[in-house]
């Protein structure tokens, strides 16, 4: 019923499927797959949206590392201190620095090597879709890998 009365809006996929992830949030992440798949998004396109959201939460959980080696920065203001002033102001520009904060936030739900298999199940996916794989399954692979639950990762002193 709702989808019959609510108007989805084109930046919305984008927008859920990252957000999806960045929660680790499986079914949700499958759900919006499919409903931009039926909205006539390409798998293509898809693959670059997940491509982007996984560089950007390696990205800040580099950054976090590098800047507080050993420690989780629990708070914004921690994450200010620390982070903040190694982010080179024409890097910040106009953007917020709470929108990173939130991306160092979400980075955290994942381990490093999470990140980086999932960056490489997507260049596989890549290629089999340049090879004539079936997108929809292909993408479905990488957000059960990406996504499925396993051990939370270790934080080390």
């Amino acid at each position: 019923d709702v989808d019959a009365l609510v108007t989805r809006v084109a930046s919305d996929k984008f927008f859920a499927l990252g957000n999806a992830v960045e929660s680790r949030d499986l079914p949700e992440a499958l759900s919006v797959l499919r409903r931009s798949l039926e909205d006539g998004l390409s798998p293509p396109q898809i693959l670059a949206s997940l491509a982007g959201t996984l560089r950007r939460l390696l990205a800040e959980q580099e950054r976090g590392r590098l800047a507080a080696p050993g420690r989780r920065l629990a708070s914004f203001e921690a994450w200010s201190a620390a982070v903040l002033p190694t982010i080179p102001g024409e890097e910040l520009g106009e953007r917020k620095p709470y929108g990173l904060w939130m991306k160092y936030q979400a980075s955290q739900r994942f381990a490093r090597g999470e990140l980086l298999e999932g960056l490489a199940g997507l260049a596989e996916a890549d290629l089999a879709l340049k090879t004539g794989g079936d997108g929809e399954v292909l993408l479905e692979r990488c957000l059960l890998t990406l996504l499925s639950r396993r051990e939370p990762p270790r934080r080390t002193a």
